[in-house]
């Protein structure tokens, strides 16, 4: 089949389907047409989830959501960088989903598991969207992601159920799979988080102890002065210990 015109006005509808209805939007999806069309979907959505960097990072409302860079120069490198990581993360989604499918019985043709592929891309600037949140908080951040994350997983069931044949049973193993996998991963990820937030706030106690100390201690000589930090040092030895062993 010759590919078709790409219609914007449509692209809104689908999105808004895929979004709010993904049964039903999954069960008409066309399956054949080619692959020009889901390729500029993904380049829609990519560039989306840029501008939505570059404001963000405008704002500096945004902790991670243009990588290394400050303020402008984080967004503008995110429109530049996001569009071109879309494509190629289209086509190794695409194989991916493609095993997943056979492994579930399901469509093995490359374009019907490109288009799925395509249409889930809908979450990329709804997840740059809500990377706000990790400006209000990390652990916000983490949730909100989180939670794209496993919409993202109901859309894969929806996709490989309604689009692609592939057998409900074993579709509803590899989504719960696939789940568990980000929860594992969230939960390490605000577990590490923590302890480094744990070991960022007893360093600086340390130097502000350490600082105050040497404040008072200006006059007093030598050997006095070694006294005092070696026992500041074992004080904040023990109490590090304690911390561990209350973890």
């Amino acid at each position: 089949m010759a590919a078709q015109k790409f219609d914007f006005k449509n692209f809104i509808e689908e999105s808004k389907k895929t979004l709010l209805s993904p049964q039903e939007y999954f069960t008409s999806m066309p399956k054949t047409g080619g692959l020009v069309e889901p390729l500029i979907k993904v380049v829609l959505y990519s560039f989306t989830a840029g501008v939505i960097g570059l404001i963000l990072g405008l704002l500096h409302i945004s902790r991670f959501g243009g990588g290394f860079l400050p303020g402008a120069a984080a967004g503008i490198a995110s429109i530049i960088l996001s569009p071109i990581f879309g494509v190629i993360g289209f086509f190794i989604g695409s194989v991916v989903l493609l095993i997943i499918s056979a492994i579930c019985c399901g469509n093995t043709d490359f374009e019907a598991n490109a288009r799925v592929v395509a249409s889930m891309s809908v979450l990329f600037p709804i997840g740059a969207f809500l990377n706000f949140t990790y400006g209000i908080s990390i652990y916000l951040g983490i949730l909100c992601g989180l939670a794209v994350s496993l919409y993202g997983v109901w859309l894969l069931f929806n996709a490989l159920v309604h689009s692609l044949s592939a057998k409900p049973n074993a579709s509803k193993i590899v989504a719960g799979i696939v789940a568990a996998i980000m929860l594992i991963s969230t939960i390490t990820t605000y577990t590490t988080i923590s302890r480094i937030s744990k070991i960022r706030k007893m360093s600086q106690k340390e130097y502000n102890m350490e600082q105050l100390m040497e404040k008072y201690m200006e006059g007093l000589p030598e050997d006095a002065k070694a006294l005092a930090r070696e026992a500041l040092k074992e004080s904040l030895k023990e109490a590090k210990e304690r911390m561990k062993e209350n973890e």
